[in-house]
Parts: structure tokens; C-alpha cells; sequence
């Protein structure tokens, strides 16, 4: 007798065995559901009110959900499931009822995460919509749906400043949430960069990689704001007036991160090199070998109409450097000003007529051209 019932526990334990199998497997193909024993269905009831949910119909889930949660209570998705379906069918206390189980599970449903922030918006809560937000983002930080409830978020001040006290605190979510969307709006690229300025302000910098596809986004649409978020994520180098970096602290010969940094030509006719000055700066030294004009360096500044004096140190050797003000960065200067001798260096004048709301500071290097600079300033006459 002994034998016959461990063998009957061996057969029993080997069906459960199968059954939980064939389960988890009809989770992912319903083709496989009809092979599992009905007691034994728990992975096929939560993709099958999953499905409803995902495809618009969360009321047709509250069958599957309902006999989930009797048969899987602490499962992870079924009280949110159950909370789905009720609100569909017109039941806010008994969806309500439901997310509030899930959320004493973990909160590690979505739909619950979801839920709780819709309704801390609707009470004018922005720090704990901000904290759920925050939960969603751990999880999907390049989700489209994140970047729509974002901006949902960002409408208002209290919720731009509700984000940027959950990144000044720390919140880990905080660089993926700097990468702009894909083909995001103007005004969506403009709420993400209100937060961020506000948690600069409240001292947590994300740092001048992490920010700067934000600020390349917004670039061309607002230079005004892009350009205060570059300052405040990433603080100038060197004193330049108007330019960022004067002295070539953190220029790069490579592609620079943003229009408001150094963008170095990349002719084969110049031969470019950056070398520590000792005091912190950096030497940028240039050779023209080629037959004509070349772009040296560029700068993106926001300026006003208007006549400017760019000051320079450093040495011409044995060419000349020409500098211009002008909307296309490849525009070569027509009539440039010559450099009058300073005592505190090489002075020009530039002037910008308007047309656009951030002009490229140019230097250019004429044939033959050798020079080495290691600072300048950009002021309004």
C-alpha cells in the first residue's frame, strides 16, 4: 500500500507538473490553452484579460480577472487587472477597491502605478503623481507612454516642480528622462527643459553628456532655452562675455556636444590640434595648408542685433584670421574688420544684422594661415 500511494503522489505531482508547464506556455501561445486543465489555468486567465486590456476592451477581462484573482490572489497583475476591468464596466469603487489591494502588493503593477498617478493628478497632488511617475520610469524609460505621461505632468508649474524635486532627490530615472523623444514637439522639448533647469537650480546637474541631446533638440527651435539649460547642466569654462568656453577648456576636436561649445571644422586642408595651456585652458593651434578660406572654429551664441567686439589672445604667425557673426555657419565673411592691437590682446569688430536668434560666431583661417589662440571674449560695443 505504502508503494501504491507514493507512486499515486509521483503521478500527481508529475500531472501538476505538466499542467503548470503547458500553462505558462498557453500564456504566450493560446494555442496551447485548450490542453490545460481548467483548475490548473492561471498564466492563460492573466495574458487573456492582458489581451482584452491591451486591445481596448478591459470590461471584456473581468471574467478572466475575477477567477485570476480567486486562484492567484498575490499574483503580481491581478488585482490590477480585476481594478481594469471593473472601471470599464462602470465600477470606479470596486476598480478602486482593486487597485488599492494591488498597491498593498508592491505596487509592482503598472496599471495600478497608472491608476494612483491619474488620481493624484486629479487632487492636485504633483508630488505623488511625481513619485508614481517616477516608478513607471525605473521600469520603461524609453517607453513612448512614459514620454506621454510625462507631458502630462510638465503642463503645469507645480508639476514641472514636482519632477524636479524627484530628480534633485535622486531619483535614478532622471538621464533617461533627459533623452528627448523621437519627433518630439516643440513644447514637449520645452517642459522637459523647465524641469531640468528648476533641479539645476535646486543643485542635482545631470552633467554635460547626459543633457545634451536635449539641448540639440531644443536648439533649433527655442535657442533661448537651450541654451540656459546648457548653462545650467553645464557650467561655463572660462569668462567669454558672450561665448561658453573662452578658453577651450572642454573643446573637443571631435564632434562637439552642442552648438553652444566649440564645433571645429573638419577640412583636410587644417590641421587643428588642442594642447593644455597650464592654467587650466587649452591651446588651439591651426595650420591652413589648403588654397582657400577654411572655417576654423564656430560658436552658436543668443544675441541681440547689433555691433560687437570679439576680443582674441594668442598669435596670427604668418596669415590672417578673419571673424564674422552669421545665421549659416558656412558663410564665408565678405568685408571682415580688421584686429586692432589691445593691450589685452587682438580686438575686431563683428556686427549681426538679425534673421535668426542665435548666430554663429565664426573664425576662418585664409591659405598659408598659422595660429595658436588661447582665449577670447565676445562683448556688445
Amino acid at each position: 500500500m505504502p508503494r501504491i500511494l507514493l507512486v499515486a503522489a509521483l503521478l500527481a505531482y508529475l500531472a501538476l507538473a505538466v499542467a503548470t508547464g503547458l500553462d505558462r506556455i498557453a500564456a504566450s501561445d493560446p494555442r496551447f490553452a485548450s490542453l490545460v486543465p481548467q483548475p490548473a489555468q492561471v498564466a492563460v486567465l492573466a495574458a487573456r484579460a492582458d489581451r482584452f486590456v491591451e486591445a481596448g476592451i478591459p470590461g471584456s477581462a473581468l471574467d478572466d480577472a475575477a477567477l485570476l484573482i480567486a486562484r492567484d490572489p498575490l499574483g503580481t497583475h491581478a488585482a490590477g487587472l480585476l481594478g481594469a476591468a471593473r472601471l470599464a464596466r462602470g465600477d470606479p469603487i470596486g476598480a478602486d477597491a482593486a487597485y488599492r489591494v494591488s498597491a498593498r502588493l508592491g505596487w509592482r503593477d503598472a496599471r495600478t502605478q497608472l491608476y494612483w498617478l491619474r488620481a493624484a493628478l486629479a487632487q492636485q497632488d504633483h508630488d505623488r503623481a511625481a513619485l508614481r511617475f517616477g516608478a513607471l520610469a525605473r521600469q520603461w524609460p524609453g517607453s513612448p507612454a512614459i514620454a506621454s505621461i510625462a507631458t502630462v505632468i510638465e503642463a503645469t508649474a507645480a508639476g514641472r516642480t514636482a519632477l524636479a524635486r524627484r530628480i534633485a532627490a535622486g531619483d535614478r530615472w532622471a538621464p533617461a528622462y533627459a533623452v528627448p523623444p523621437a519627433d518630439a514637439a516643440p513644447a514637449v522639448l520645452a517642459g522637459r527643459a523647465a524641469v531640468l533647469g528648476e533641479a539645476a537650480a535646486l543643485g542635482k546637474r545631470l552633467g554635460c553628456e547626459p543633457s545634451a541631446a536635449l539641448v540639440r533638440a531644443l536648439a533649433p527651435v527655442d535657442s533661448g532655452l537651450a541654451l540656459r539649460l546648457w548653462q545650467g547642466q553645464c557650467p561655463d569654462h572660462g569668462q567669454g562675455g558672450l561665448l561658453r568656453d573662452a578658453d577651450f577648456a572642454s573643446a573637443r576636436l571631435q564632434q562637439a556636444l552642442t552648438p553652444f561649445g566649440w564645433n571645429f571644422s573638419a577640412a583636410g586642408a587644417l590641421d587643428l590640434r588642442l594642447a593644455p595651456t597650464g592654467s587650466g585652458g587649452q591651446v588651439l593651434t591651426a595650420v591652413n595648408s589648403g588654397a582657400i578660406n577654411r572655417l576654423l572654429a564656430a560658436q552658436q551664441v543668443v544675441i541681440q542685433p547689433g555691433a560687437y567686439r570679439l576680443r582674441l589672445r594668442g598669435s596670427f604667425g604668418r596669415g590672417r584670421v578673419f571673424a564674422a557673426l552669421a545665421c549659416n555657419r558656412d558663410n564665408v565673411p565678405s568685408r571682415p574688420e580688421p584686429w586692432a592691437d589691445r593691450p589685452d590682446g587682438l580686438a575686431t569688430g563683428v556686427a549681426f544684422a538679425g534673421g535668426c536668434t542665435a548666430p554663429w560666431l565664426q573664425l576662418w583661417l585664409a591659405p598659408g594661415t598659422e595660429t595658436a589662440l588661447t582665449d577670447l571674449q565676445l562683448t556688445r560695443r
